[in-house]
């Protein structure tokens, strides 16, 4: 055990690749690694027999939470089954106003798995995917297939446009059969690499256009269409020209619409803090009417 220990030194633990787990978080949330020499200075004071013991118990949480992935999984299915329950049969029984109980649970599904030890990223992907999972109404044939995937699998699946899951779908098929009479084997790896092929508008970023190949002319065209280059024509529906500033205000437009559709207005209204919120900017909002 000693032996074991010593890998976890403060002068070695700068090389492990879990060290990070000691920084602090910046804006982005992600560890600050301007806190190196703080780091070294913490584990010299913890000594080498506490950081071992801490990293093992990281390495062991981790892995706990890997094998009980599918049961997380399992449980944020059940939590969204059951508020989607409560708002079909139950949204105007005299103890659930406003259908309260279905929009706790939702926004609960992930609180629940970090309360009974997921981390907060393993929770945030678990919610995610389960929320895919009843939004998407996949048919007989996918849940079945769903079955043999791991939750990474299908978490990678939650993440893909819906070119990207075709894509998968087709190359899981057996040659000259139908999805339906059953699928190939496929890694996590490569649904990576098909869900960059195929990315969705939120997912572009400027660097996300190193895996497609110059000599691809229709993945390159994707691409330029869902960066909205200044250099293409983006046009309305109309067929109207626009310049590259309007197209993106329109596509953020439609998400302010997505998400105006999910607020409780009626609660927003009764709501101190919300109409004080919404007064900081209510010369804002008037453009909008």
């Amino acid at each position: 055990m000693v032996e074991r220990r010593k890998i976890y030194t403060c002068g070695k633990i700068m090389s492990n690749t879990n060290f990070s787990v000691f920084l602090p978080f910046n804006k982005y949330d992600q560890p600050d690694h301007r806190f190196k020499q703080s780091l070294k200075r913490i584990c010299k004071e913890l000594g080498e027999d506490a950081v071992g013991e801490l990293m093992d118990f990281v390495s062991q949480s981790q892995q706990l939470q890997k094998n009980y992935a599918r049961q997380g999984l399992n449980l944020a299915l059940a939590v969204l089954h059951e508020a989607d329950y409560l708002d079909r049969h139950h949204r105007f029984d005299k103890d659930n106003e406003w259908g309260y109980k279905s929009k706790v649970l939702k926004k609960q599904a992930q609180v629940i798995l970090e309360r009974i030890g997921f981390s907060r990223t393993n929770a945030h992907k678990l919610v995610k995917t389960a929320c895919w999972m009843v939004t998407s109404y996949p048919g007989k044939d996918e849940l079945k297939w769903f079955e043999s995937l791991t939750p990474s699998h299908l978490y990678e699946l939650s993440r893909m446009s819906n070119e990207a899951y075709k894509a998968v779908k087709d190359e899981v098929s057996y040659e000259r059969w139908h999805f339906c009479i059953g699928q190939k084997s496929i890694s996590v790896r490569r649904l990576e690499q098909i869900r960059r092929l195929y990315p969705t508008v939120q997912e572009v970023k400027d660097d996300d256009a190193e895996p497609f190949k110059a000599g691809d002319k229709s993945s390159l065209t994707e691409v330029q269409q869902v960066r909205r280059e200044p250099a293409l024509e983006n046009c309305s529906e109309s067929g109207v020209v626009m310049d590259v500033s309007v197209a993106t205000n329109i596509e953020k437009l439609r998400q302010l619409v997505i998400l105006a559709k999910t607020i409780d207005w009626t609660a927003v209204r009764k709501s101190d803090v919300s109409q004080e919120i919404l007064s900081s900017m209510r010369a804002t909002i008037s453009l909008l009417l």
